[in-house]
């Protein structure tokens, strides 16, 4: 909540605690302006909210100067006599707290038109104190809707299973980015080899720790600006920030030396062997020179994949859509 926003909020509360008062109630801001009158204030002869108080009472302007002043330094109700047209009327004259994020306070004027009414008015202490104590409620409840809509957008966006971005929110990254200009660099599509049989002999279990496992090597590879997410099953994208077609080669040089790592899991009686000799099967696009959208260089990654694959895993069909 910005402090304008905070403010206005204050004294709609302010204001919804006076509007019903049986009498004439008037909030001053420190230069003696209107900020606030209730409805029998509003009815005296030539009250507007915004006017400076001296210029709509007719009462001497030295003495209502001195009596609110007193009211702002002081801790007690300052009595005073304002006159609105032909009508004379005592009032009182309270110190209001400033409120969140202002410096300065504020003078609260009440009618006291009658002996034993200061005792029918409430007090201005308490009203103030229950406008913050709302607006406190009201400001947390508006962080935990924050806080709820963050993580919200977090799960929306991220890939469960190996903490990485999800297919869209790759995508939307990385079309965004390029779509604004700031993003250069290469995109690339990684699938493992040699994944469909970890799940056929061990289960998916056992998947399901050699996907988080690449994803861990994957997010290690990353540097400054870059991005990966899993695309779906055993694929996986990254975009290289920066990398051209000079140095694109030493940078996959050194992903697919990662990869190739044999991926084990400890379980009883010893270690597992899951994948003895990982690897991948990748293709690169380099922006722009592969073409200037997210679609046409994920094309570009997506053939060249299949075309690094081993000759003995090209068993699916040359071209796939992809959502």
């Amino acid at each position: 909540m910005t402090q304008q926003s905070g403010t206005a909020f204050a004294l709609s509360l302010i204001a919804q605690s006076i509007e019903r008062s049986p009498q004439a109630a008037i909030l001053l801001d420190c230069s003696r302006r209107i900020l606030l009158a209730n409805r029998e204030a509003r009815r005296l002869h030539g009250l507007t909210t915004r006017a400076l108080l001296p210029a709509v009472a007719t009462s001497d302007s030295c003495g209502i100067a001195r009596g609110l002043a007193q009211a702002l330094c002081g801790t007690r109700a300052i009595p005073m006599k304002l006159s609105f047209g032909s009508t004379t009327q005592a009032f009182q004259a309270w110190r209001v707290d400033p409120l969140p994020g202002e410096k300065h306070g504020m003078v609260m004027l009440k009618a006291d038109p009658a002996p034993g009414a200061a005792a029918r008015l409430r007090s201005l202490t308490a009203a103030h104190a229950e406008a913050e104590e709302r607006l406190a409620i009201a400001e947390e409840e508006r962080q935990r809707l924050r806080r709820t809509a963050a993580q919200l957008d977090t799960i929306a966006k991220t890939d469960m299973l190996t903490g990485l971005l999800n297919a869209h929110a790759f995508r939307l990254r990385c079309a965004s980015g390029l779509a604004r200009g700031d993003l250069d660099g290469a995109l690339l599509f990684v699938d493992l080899n040699g994944f469909k049989p970890v799940n056929d002999r061990f289960g998916h279990a056992a998947g399901d720790h050699v996907l988080r496992l690449v994803a861990r090597t994957l997010r290690a590879a990353l540097g400054e600006g870059d991005l990966v997410g899993r695309l779906g099953g055993d694929e996986f994208g990254l975009w290289l920030r920066g990398a051209d077609a000079e140095s694109l080669p030493d940078r996959l040089a050194d992903l697919r030396a990662a990869l190739a790592q044999p991926i084990t899991r400890e379980r009883q009686p010893g270690v597992t062997v899951l994948l003895p000799h990982g690897g991948a099967a990748i293709g690169a696009a380099v922006w722009p020179a592969d073409g200037r959208r997210y679609e046409d260089l994920l094309a570009t990654a997506d053939h060249r994949m299949y075309a690094d694959k081993p000759e003995t895993r090209r068993d699916r069909p040359e071209s796939r859509s992809r959502a």
